[in-house]
């Protein structure tokens, strides 16, 4: 049984929905002309009566998700009493759990879904047009793609089955690659097996890039709008903004007809509502900022740098505006932050390429030149300080919970890899959350592994407790016990992840546990000695044993996929990683010795099998053993089922010998005591977690 993260419902929809987005942001629509990409237009009039028995039956509800267009659900339309019904059919089974909260079918063939996911709703509209209803699927804020209606004899959709590719992808492709880009698109867009293509309209987006080069007239660009709208319409008015938009947007890149360019853009923002794709506004906000009305740009940014302040984009075109506004210190202090954000990069120069890219380390670098005549001295303090700064956005905003005496302390264990890229959304959100959360809520263990390439924070007890879930790859994230679904991905996947995380803890947070967790720390030197009393142990059913971590945190090393500072990292488990048998009694003590200098020892011997193997060392292995904590908890053995957890820190001061009770804020010679919450909005102030600068 999966964690209380409702796998079905949370994991599926929201995993579809953030690749909808990160499709968008790194390739653009596509197509969804399997089927009908030969079709001929039909002569039905706009508003013309439909014969209900054109509508009812069993359909297929697919949507674009490029390079492929994607079944999402089957329905069934019915009539009676002059009515049209729409139901998911008994025998469909959709690992969305897919309800229908609303239809409305109109008598010339316009058809009107909400579909009910439960994180989110997301709406269908199309209108019956030949034997199809053609249409667009909208997540609110997030994403509108091109979808449609198609009729089926299907009872179930095999979800697991690859999705096919879209027809004229190759074609749209071939043209974008090609010498003479202008002329191939040109080519590509009058082919008549494009119509009803999505990826036709992409053609003509792609086209208005090169009308200044191609020296278009005035009149010839207004044939070209003509022509696109032409394109777009097909696929309803949820999609007509793009035209404005697009067409302006390259216009004002291009420097080319700046009144036309300020028309289309004003007529884009009088059709973008409030349910309007974010990247949309951001868009027009650019494109505004291009034409140098950078105030009326960063007006219409503010809004979604509320509903969304981790957005590397929307921060993108808000540093520009800024910097256009002569605000340099800004500009510079979100530039950095960008420029040591994993991942973005990359993913802005798969998105943009030319002249028009500008790379935040390229403007960060530049404006501090600017600033400091030419010296780049302490630029790589501040790009540091920056990356903390910018890992602080995504701590989310929380209610403390009411304490309770007997609460069920959450454990994450989450498995990650520094050279892994999709573990990048995973390490920052375990990150957030553990700032967000005190000891007495939330613990996070991190158990790094040498995937997809050899980890220096690797180890054989992180190897082997993820052998003891039996791993399959990284990323991978356990909740008390439990694994969570649709976890890893790229850096525009963190912020979704956090806020489903956030909701399942909280909701979590109201349970109590019978097994209580006493912990004691105490070190002399480089000896650190654990004293656990666990009570509450009933039976020996199930093999209960108690298990002990040694965290390190701060840990500052650049990896591969871009974290540069590591909290909550497992560098041991004393006791063994099996674990301590544990028996019935009102409170059982255990106690045991770990030695710092055998912990170096053994992580260097582990590290050296693989260095020997690649003929060459780590450029970097860090082992200091600094700002460490224990983390002891008991879990069954056999079923993995997860009672109870309790964390405490290591005191750093060698000659203190008095136990550390709970963790304290400041290390100290008397004995730490548990940390008091902080608000997430300063979480460097919880113990032990305050990075290094």
């Amino acid at each position: 049984m999966m964690w209380k993260l409702n796998a079905p419902r949370f994991g599926f929809a929201n995993g579809l929905a953030w690749c909808l987005i990160c499709s968008l942001l790194l390739s653009g629509l596509a197509g969804c002309d399997s089927g009908g990409s030969r079709r001929a237009r039909a002569a039905r009039a706009p508003g013309s009566a439909i014969d209900p028995d054109e509508l009812v039956g069993r359909w297929k509800l697919s949507f674009v998700e490029f390079p492929v267009e994607r079944d999402f659900c089957l329905l069934e339309i019915t009539h009676s009493n002059k009515k049209f019904d729409v139901k998911i059919p008994s025998d469909e089974k959709h690992p969305g759990e897919v309800k229908i909260k609303s239809s409305e079918i109109k008598d010339d063939g316009q058809v009107s879904l909400v579909l009910d996911l439960g994180p989110m709703q997301w709406s269908f509209q199309g209108r019956l047009d030949g034997e199809t209803v053609w249409g667009t699927l909208m997540i609110p804020k997030y994403q509108i793609t091109p979808a449609k209606l198609d009729r089926t004899e299907l009872t179930e959709i095999d979800h697991a089955q690859e999705p096919v590719q879209i027809a004229s992808v190759q074609d749209f492709l071939g043209a974008v690659n090609a010498s003479d880009k202008f002329v191939a698109l040109n080519e590509f867009v009058k082919k008549k097996e494009s119509y009803r293509s999505p990826v036709l309209f992409q053609g003509y987006a792609n086209l208005a890039k090169y009308f200044k080069a191609e020296k278009l007239t005035l009149a010839e660009i207004k044939t070209a709008i003509a022509e696109y709208r032409a394109a777009i319409e097909v696929w309803g008015p949820r999609l007509a903004p793009k035209v404005d938009l697009d067409v302006g947007k390259a216009l004002g890149e291009q420097e080319l007809e700046p009144a036309l360019a300020k028309e289309l853009l004003t007529a884009a923002e009088k059709q973008i509502g409030a349910d309007s794709p974010l990247d949309w506004k951001s868009d027009l906000a650019e494109s505004w900022i291009q034409l140098g009305e950078h105030e009326r740009g960063l007006k219409l940014l503010k809004p979604m740098q509320e509903l969304d302040p981790t957005n590397p984009f929307i921060q993108m075109v808000y540093a520009a505006g800024k910097e256009k506004a002569k605000e340099t210190d800004e500009a510079l202090r979100v530039y950095a932050g960008l420029a040591m954000l994993p991942q973005f990069e990359r993913m802005l120069s798969s998105q943009k390429s030319g002249p028009s890219l500008v790379l935040p380390s390229e403007a960060a670098a530049r404006i501090w030149k600017e600033k400091h005549d030419g010296k780049t001295a302490g630029f790589d303090a501040f790009l540091q300080e920056a990356y903390e700064n910018q890992m602080k956005l995504y701590v989310p905003k929380r209610t403390i919970a009411k304490d309770l005496p007997d609460r069920q302390v959450i454990l994450m264990e989450v498995f990650t890899g520094s050279t892994c890229d999709p573990c990048v959304p995973v390490d920052i959100c375990a990150e957030a959350l553990h700032r967000a959360f005190s000891p007495k809520e939330l613990i996070v263990i991190k158990y790094h592994e040498h995937a997809p390439l050899a980890d220096p924070l690797a180890n054989e007890p992180g190897m082997e407790r993820f052998g003891f879930y039996d791993g399959k790859g990284t990323p991978m994230m356990m909740v008390n016990g439990q694994p969570v679904p649709q976890v890893g991905g790229n850096i525009m996947m963190a912020g979704a992840q956090i806020k489903r995380l956030q909701g399942g803890i909280e909701r979590e947070l109201t349970k109590t546990s019978p097994v209580g967790v006493k912990l004691a720390v105490t070190r002399e030197g480089d000896e650190i000695k654990i004293t656990t009393s666990v009570s509450g142990i009933k039976t020996t059913d199930n093999d209960p044993r108690l298990f002990l971590v040694l965290l390190e945190n701060d840990i500052q090393f650049a990896a591969q996929n871009g974290i540069r500072i590591h909290n909550c990292v497992a560098r041991t488990m004393p006791g063994g990683v099996g674990g301590i048998k544990l028996k019935p009694g009102p409170e059982v003590e255990h106690k045991v010795t770990v030695s710092l200098t055998q912990v170096r020892a053994e992580q260097a011997a582990h590290l050296k099998q693989f260095e020997d193997q690649a003929g060459r060392e780590f450029p970097s292995k860090p082992i200091e053993l600094k700002k460490l904590q224990v983390v002891a908890f008991v879990q069954n053995h056999i079923t993995q089922s997860y009672m109870q957890a309790k964390l405490v820190d290591v005191p750093d001061a060698p000659e203190s010998a008095e136990p550390a009770k709970e963790p304290a804020k400041e290390p100290a010679k008397e004995p730490a005591k548990e940390p008091a919450k902080e608000p997430a909005k300063e979480p460097a102030k919880e113990p032990a977690k305050e990075p290094a600068k």
